[in-house]
């Protein structure tokens, strides 16, 4: 029954939030995501998704264990470019957006 109950209070504690990554290029774009700096290669990057040319698409709890008002990241792919590290805000209501920069295209 402990077990149990701690298992309650840890999952209670951590939260999930979720984003909404809009992708201005014309091209498809690969987005990975974390709640920490990373750098490009460093393992630890989670739940790579790609998102369409000039189009957006809604991620279900990406920054886990975040916390409310900080911030989390996104590693960017965009055709052969080299992969770009960008701040997300995690403020306001969720899905907070993640906009990637047009200087990425």
């Amino acid at each position: 029954m402990g077990f149990l109950a701690l298992a309650l209070l840890v999952s209670a504690c951590s939260r999930s939030f979720d984003t909404l990554v809009f992708n201005p290029c014309e091209e498809p774009a690969t987005v990975a995501f974390s709640n920490r700096i990373l750098s490009a290669d460093e393992a630890g990057w989670r739940r790579q998704i790609t998102v369409g040319p000039v189009s957006a698409r809604r991620v279900d709890e990406v920054f886990a264990d975040a916390d409310a008002d900080s911030k989390g990241f996104i590693r960017v792919e965009v055709g052969d470019e080299s992969p770009s590290i960008f701040e997300v805000a995690l403020r306001g209501e969720e899905p907070y957006p993640a906009v990637i920069p047009a200087s990425a295209c």
